[in-house]
C-alpha cells in the first residue's frame, strides 16, 4: 500500500517524496491519519510547499474524519498556537484532548503539559498587546477625549 511507503519516507525525512506519494493515494483511502501526516509533511517540507491554508485544511480534515483522534487534535492545537498565533483556537483542542484523556495517558500528554505554560503566557502576552494597542489608539484619537 502507498500509505506504508509514505510512513517509511516520513521516517527517512524525505518529505518532498511523501507529498508526491500522497497525490497518488486514492480518495477512498484518505483517512484521518492520511490528513494528519499530510498536514505535518506540508509544514516540514521545503518552504515553497508550506501553504498555511493547506496545512490547516489537512489538520482540520483529520479531526473532522475522526473526532476522537487525539494526535490530530494536538497537532492542530500546536499549529494554531505556534503558526497562526491563535491561542484561543489552540486552547479549544488542547482542552478537548485533556477532557478525553482524563483516565487515559496518551503518548503526547507530556508534550501537552509542557505547552500549557506556554499557552498561558501567550494568552497573557496577547491580552497585554491588545491593551497597549488600544491605549495607543485611544491616546491618538481626539473623538475619545
Amino acid at each position: 500500500m502507498i500509505i506504508d511507503q509514505i510512513k517509511i519516507e516520513i521516517r527517512n525525512k524525505n518529505y518532498t517524496l511523501v507529498l508526491e506519494l500522497m497525490d497518488k493515494v486514492p480518495n477512498q483511502e484518505k483517512d484521518a491519519e492520511f490528513y494528519l501526516l499530510k498536514g505535518i509533511c506540508l509544514q516540514v517540507s521545503n518552504p515553497e510547499n508550506f501553504n498555511v491554508p493547506d496545512v490547516e485544511l489537512s489538520l482540520r480534515k483529520a479531526v473532522e474524519l475522526d473526532t476522537n483522534y487525539k494526535d490530530a487534535k494536538l497537532e492542530l492545537a500546536y499549529f494554531y498556537l505556534n503558526v497562526l498565533h491563535d491561542p484561543s483556537s489552540a486552547k479549544k483542542y488542547f482542552l478537548e484532548v485533556l477532557q478525553a484523556t482524563r483516565d487515559d495517558v496518551p503518548t503526547s500528554l507530556s508534550s501537552l503539559m509542557e505547552n500549557t505554560k506556554e499557552l498561558k503566557e501567550t494568552n497573557a502576552a496577547f491580552a497585554n498587546t491588545l491593551k497597549v494597542q488600544a491605549d495607543i489608539v485611544l491616546s491618538n484619537d481626539d473623538t475619545f477625549t
